[in-house]
């Protein structure tokens, strides 16, 4: 394995492991199992009773929208927390190559914001009966793949800017 590659998985993990290392999984699953959870029920009960839509419409936005969360949130901190516990002047010493090392950080959130999304789709099959056309299935999987790319990307550069500005949790949830 070259050393880019090996930098891009093995650097990328432990980061996503030492993140979350204060974190138990039984909060792992309240915040990103949970809370989306409800959010989807809710949504989804709330769009039956008004009767503005069907419940395709709620379900596929709102399981879209927590991968989008997850991505962006969960960045912002993996970018802006190197600054706040001092590892960043170390990580930009060093002579990896810095492509593969913030796009190794950013990878566990994709795969994160994919797993969060099929559960919200998977738990919308087996509690509120939705069976999307067998022909929707690749488009909605590259819907939710594009768009936890890109809001891990948009979090990635809130994060950034985490490296001059104090506050970027702020900004994160604007």
């Amino acid at each position: 394995m070259t050393a880019s590659l090996r930098v891009f998985y093995v650097g990328g993990g432990i980061s996503y492991r030492a993140l979350f290392n204060w974190i138990s999984p039984g909060m792992y699953v309240a915040t990103m199992l949970g809370s989306p959870l409800f959010q989807i029920l809710f949504f989804t009960y709330l769009g039956r009773y008004a009767g503005s839509q069907d419940d395709a419409f709620f379900i596929v936005g709102n399981s879209i929208q927590i991968a989008a969360m997850s991505g962006i949130y969960g960045m912002t901190m993996g970018i802006a927390n190197e600054r706040q516990y001092g590892t960043l002047q170390p990580l930009l010493a060093t002579p990896a190559n810095r492509l593969a090392i913030f796009s190794g950080r950013a990878l566990p959130f994709v795969l994160n914001g994919l797993f969060v999304s099929a559960f919200g789709f998977g738990v919308s099959w087996l509690l509120l009966d939705f069976r999307p056309a067998d022909g929707s299935v690749p488009a909605l999987a590259l819907a939710v793949l594009v768009t936890t790319c890109s809001c891990v990307a948009l979090g990635m550069l809130i994060g950034s800017i985490g490296l001059r500005a104090r506050d970027v949790f702020f900004g994160a949830n604007l």
